[in-house]
């Protein structure tokens, strides 16, 4: 059976389509508190991944940089929050979101810093996340947001 691309949208991940028991959670039709679940679900996933390294021999390959290889965002343990570019983070993170999540709307994205400040010893920076996610019959709005501890790398999640 052919399925069209605002269907597709709407399906679960490739990850969850292979797994029985998902299988027949979505075969019963997914309510859209399952799918915005899902959604939020690979957002943690994504962001508590790392990307490949600036000196990876995967960035000699056009077409890896935004594969499955190189799922998640930049590692960012063991920096001082302080000396991090708050732009370039935004960005990179909307960036891996809009590679790696099809199921959000690009125009409607949004990373912002959350503050200007710092937790109180400069290893903690947050970001809200917010945008809309392809359902039917309208796009369904979602916000998030999420910290990334400098120390040790881990991102925490209030959505």
């Amino acid at each position: 059976m052919k399925v069209s691309f605002r269907e597709e949208l709407t399906l679960p991940s490739l990850f969850w389509r292979i797994d029985e028991a998902e299988q027949s959670r979505y075969a019963r039709g997914a309510s859209l508190a399952v799918y915005r679940a899902d959604v939020l679900r690979n957002l943690r996933w994504l962001l508590n991944s790392s990307s490949a390294r600036a000196d990876d021999p995967i960035w000699k390959y056009s077409g890896a940089a935004a594969s499955v290889l190189n799922f998640g965002v930049a590692p960012y343990s063991g920096r001082i929050g302080s000396s991090l570019d708050m732009d370039e983070m935004a960005s990179s993170i909307r960036e891996a979101i809009l590679n790696f999540e099809p199921r959000i709307i690009p125009a409607t994205l949004e990373v912002e810093r959350i503050g200007d400040q710092y937790d109180s010893e400069g290893n903690s920076v947050a970001f809200r996340i917010s945008g809309s996610i392809w359902a039917q019959p309208v796009p369904e709005r979602f916000t998030m947001e999420t910290a990334v501890d400098t120390t040790s790398g881990a991102w925490t999640f209030d959505a």
